[in-house]
Formats: structure tokens, sequence, C-alpha cells
């Protein structure tokens, strides 16, 4: 499903450099960082290298496909941190979708858990 959304969004006119893929259980990514700062390091060189600006001052959509998740600890306090201007849509996904939904509803209320 989260290829259809991609897919849809290219489709739509979404230029490549302002949608992000990360599968988060990539062995090559988890040896290149600690766990504890993987989220985090992906998002920043995404916004530095790709992107070329950062998520808070972007005017136009970017959509941040984040797979597998429930392996990365507090994730969901490490989304709730991220500045992001109103342009800036989170997708998560994983295996571990009741761990998922419920480590979200309870850090990030008011957004939409589905």
């Amino acid at each position: 499903m989260i290829w259809q959304l991609i897919q849809k969004k290219l489709i739509e006119g979404t230029p490549p450099n302002r949608i992000l893929y990360a599968e988060l259980d990539e062995s090559s990514l988890q040896t290149a960082c600690p766990k504890g700062q993987l989220l985090s390091n992906v998002l920043e060189v995404y916004q530095k290298r790709v992107l070329k600006e950062d998520f808070w001052n972007t005017q136009e959509p970017v959509y941040l496909f984040l797979d597998e998740v429930q392996g990365i600890p507090n994730w969901a306090d490490a989304v709730k941190s991220l500045k992001l201007a109103p342009a800036v849509k989170i997708v998560v996904t994983g295996s571990a979708g009741f761990k998922i939904a419920q480590q979200g509803r309870e850090t990030l209320p008011g957004r939409k858990i589905a």
C-alpha cells in the first residue's frame, strides 16, 4: 500500500525529491548510526542533501514514508519533536501495527492514527 501511495503522488506530479521512503530496519542504515539516532540522522541527511531546505520552512508538500518504525526506540517522540511546516505529511508503517498505533496515540495526540 505504501508504494501505491508513493506512485499516486508521483503521478499527481509531486517531484521525486519531495518524497522520502525510509525502510528503517535496513541493516545498512542500522550499522551506519546508533539506533537511537537513526531516524533523526535519516531525516537530517534528507533535508540537507535531497530536499535542500528544512522541514520548518518548506512551502511545497513533502511526504515522509517511514517504514518499520517499531524497531526505533521512541520513534513517536522523535516524530513529535520535528519542527514541521503544515506542508509536511508523515506516514508511519511497520509489521507491528498494534504497537505503532498504541505508541502513536499515546505520544501524538490530535494526529490521525489509522
